[in-house]
């Protein structure tokens, strides 16, 4: 009887519901719970958006009213010549922008399976693509193309797009290519994109595009840059004061991989970086003396944000130099095997109010880091911990830090240890609770 009742309904038409109905019904589409070890930075599917889409007539509407303000659509990524992938051809990638458009805030254009050289159909759809996001692009990343058509290609986005705040672009065939040209290009960059505050020209192996880092080059044409970023063993001394000058908003410098000489830093110090700069970065395999460190964490007064090398060899009387110099520091990454025991995170934790702490691969600490952590002065004001292929930090040692933290929002984790076991899934379990209840999110692992 109620399966019969039940066949008797009419089947409910979306056709007649209001269209602004429908598009906030098309808000949900898409969307995708994020589970444990999630590392994906998209955050769903558009194919559901297209299923919806074909669904009736007023959907059709929905979802072009619904992809301005629809999270799936904020980033999206083109491969042409991927097929289903992104579009493998002009009009797909043009129908994409179609609907999704005026969505999209971050794009990334891949070109590598049309061989880097985009034929002249694909490139008049890119454009139309970019056309569609009405202005509101606000990140743009473009890969290898050769440098005599990527150059005007790149100019003729940018002019649909000026409110463009990232711009990261790969050229192909850039042998011939001067610092002239570079200057030239980035000048009518600038007044295309006046917004722009950080920009990053490279060539295909992901190197600078004429060998020299942006803060020694082009990074001047664009004043509200806001992290100077070096490359190779910086010595263009008055290339990089004029950057400084030019630069007035830039309060963070990125010296990863750098050699960095005593000479540089005695040039930042006297530049009005001295009195504004607030984080230094000289990740991975940067080449620099415990000096050096010492000199930019006694010179830079509002430094509070500091990452070290990887395989830094820097001892207990270091650290508490380090502390010494710059008391006010709030966040401190310790590269790769930086050979920290137990009795130099004491002087860390104890000396300084840290809100972030990054442990990678520290070998060296024995479990009695935990309580020391957990005992000192920055375990009441810790926010954020990064902790990667660090033994001692286990599941159930991390539950033990972010219990012990009370401040503690944020946890990105990673243990090379294959799947995980039942006991670690627990203390997963446990360690979201406690961040969801400070207002955090779940966990990441990387």
């Amino acid at each position: 009887m109620a399966a019969s009742a039940a066949a008797a309904r009419p089947t409910p038409r979306l056709d007649g519901l209001p269209v602004e109905l429908l598009a906030r019904i098309a808000l949900y589409a898409g969307r995708r719970k994020q589970f444990h070890r999630t590392i994906s930075w998209e955050k769903g599917d558009p194919a559901d958006l297209l299923a919806l889409r074909s669904a009736c007539r007023a959907c059709v509407a929905a979802v072009r009213l619904a992809a301005r303000d629809h999270a799936v659509v904020e980033y999206l990524s083109i491969r042409p010549g991927m097929g289903s992938h992104g579009g493998s051809d002009g009009k797909a990638i043009e129908a994409k922008g179609r609907v999704f458009g005026s969505g999209c805030r971050h794009l990334r254009v891949f070109t590598n399976h049309c061989n880097n050289n985009p034929s002249a159909d694909i490139l008049a759809a890119l454009r139309s693509f970019v056309v569609s996001t009405r202005g509101r692009l606000l990140k743009l990343y473009v890969t290898p193309m050769p440098y005599s058509i990527g150059r005007d290609f790149a100019l003729e986005l940018c002019r649909a797009s000026p409110q463009l705040k990232e711009l990261t672009l790969r050229f192909s065939e850039v042998d011939t290519i001067t610092g002239e040209d570079i200057d030239e290009f980035c000048a009518e960059l600038s007044g295309l994109c006046p917004l722009l505050e950080h920009v990053e020209l490279g060539n295909a192996n992901y190197n600078p595009i004429i060998g020299i880092g942006e803060a020694e080059s082009y990074a001047k044409h664009f004043p509200n840059t806001k992290r100077l970023n070096f490359g190779g063993e910086p010595v263009r001394y008055a290339a990089i004061e004029e950057t400084v000058r030019a630069c007035a908003r830039a309060d963070e410098v990125d010296l990863s991989e750098c050699t960095v000489r005593p000479a540089l830093m005695d040039v930042l110090l006297r530049t009005p970086l001295r009195g504004r700069l607030k984080k230094m970065d000289f990740y991975s395999e940067t080449e620099i003396s415990l000096h050096t460190v010492l000199q930019c964490a006694r010179g830079f007064e509002l430094l509070t944000h500091l990452s070290l090398p990887d395989e830094f060899a820097a001892g207990l009387d270091f650290y508490r130099s380090l502390v010494q110099a710059r008391p006010t520091l709030k966040s401190l990454e310790l590269g790769w095997n930086c050979e920290v025991d137990d009795a130099c995170l004491q002087v860390l934790c104890d000396s300084l109010s840290l809100e972030h702490l990054s442990l990678t691969a520290e070998n060296s600490l024995s479990p009695a880091a935990i309580d020391t952590i957990l005992q000192s002065r920055s375990a009441q004001t810790l926010r954020s911990l990064m902790v990667y292929e660090t033994p001692v930090l286990t599941s159930t040692n991390m539950l033990r830090l972010v219990g012990g933290c009370p401040l503690i929002v944020e946890v990105n984790w990673y243990q090379n240890d294959g799947l995980s076991s039942a006991t670690e899934e627990d203390d997963f379990d446990a360690i979201n609770r406690l961040l969801k209840s400070r207002g955090g999110k779940e966990m990441s692992f990387y």
